[in-house]
């Protein structure tokens, strides 16, 4: 099957060059338009929801609800089982952390620095870093999201206590 006639003609060289355009911006991963950025309080929005989903997780050592809520490209790095050793520590102390992280909910977030959009490979991502004060001690979170079907998914999410 050919793709195109390989006889020397402009209008067969230009479809052949936007091919190849369109293959290599699919394969890159090009999300098209950048996104905007969102304000914080739509951030720390994303934050709690990731927070609230891993809180869970630790909370029932079920972190299907997290895992599903993060990007394809988190789940195809991290299964649930991997997810669920990753934070082992963490579920092993659940009764101090749980409560902790239920509280960060009603606390606003302090962010390191302004939430920022970049761009890498073609993707634009958001990075978000900050702290909850939480009592008896803040709760420190590094988060990035994924720009994906017009919405934004998380693909990073740590803690510290």
């Amino acid at each position: 099957m050919r793709i195109f006639n390989t006889r020397s003609t402009s209008g067969n060289k230009i479809a052949a060059v936007l091919s190849l355009l369109v293959l290599f911006l699919v394969v890159m991963g090009c999300t098209g338009t950048k996104p905007e950025k969102p304000s914080e309080s739509v951030t720390e929005g994303l934050v709690k929801s990731s927070l609230a989903d891993l809180t869970d997780g630790i909370d029932k050592g079920d972190f299907s609800n997290f895992r599903n809520h993060a990007s394809a490209d988190f789940q195809s790095q991290f299964t649930e089982t991997s997810v669920k050793d990753a934070f082992s520590q963490l579920i092993d102390k659940k009764s101090q952390v749980v409560p902790i992280l239920r509280s960060a909910g009603g606390q606003s977030a302090k962010f390191t620095a302004p939430p920022t959009i970049r761009e890498e490979n073609g993707n634009y991502l958001l990075d978000a870093n900050g702290t909850f004060p939480t009592s008896p001690v803040p709760t420190q979170f590094t988060s990035q999201y994924v720009w994906r079907d017009n919405s934004w998914k998380m693909i990073k999410f740590t803690i510290n206590l």
